[in-house]
């Protein structure tokens, strides 16, 4: 785990990542993670993204381009997972895809795999969902 929360969605790297998406201190921060990593490239390669950064994982997913949205995990893909019937969801970076199984680094979760955690970790998913989430779809922020 490389980031820990003081607070409930609190803490000084926590709350970097929620600004970088126009997010405040206490909002859920996976999709707010993945869109503070995707500025850094952004600033760093001097290239823009047409992925639409937001605290939330739905509006992320809906309202990105829709030349971001994949029907395949790939590494460096955005995996953007949703409970039916809402729209709460949760959402991390692809590292890594499996036969029936991703890897993916996950902003607001924990080692128990939670989407409501205590830091970034390094989660196996399985590519249908898990637990209550099911796959919303996943997001090239940088497409060709």
């Amino acid at each position: 785990k490389i980031v820990e929360e003081v607070g409930e969605n609190r803490g000084p790297l926590v709350e970097r990542f929620q600004k970088a998406v126009g997010g405040q201190a206490g909002d859920a921060w996976c999709a707010c993670f993945c869109g503070f990593c995707v500025e850094e490239v952004e600033h760093h390669l001097n290239i823009r993204s047409l992925l639409f950064k937001s605290p939330s994982v739905w509006q992320m997913y809906h309202r990105s381009n829709k030349s971001c949205q994949v029907s395949h995990p790939m590494r460096g893909f955005i995996v953007c997972f949703n409970k039916p019937g809402t729209i709460l969801g949760h959402c991390g970076i692809i590292e890594k895809v499996n036969s029936d199984t991703f890897v993916s680094i996950e902003g607001n979760s924990n080692n128990k795999g939670d989407r409501e955690g205590d830091g970034v970790v390094r989660q196996t998913r399985p590519l249908k969902g898990y637990s209550n989430l099911k796959v919303l779809g996943y997001l090239d922020a940088f497409p060709i």
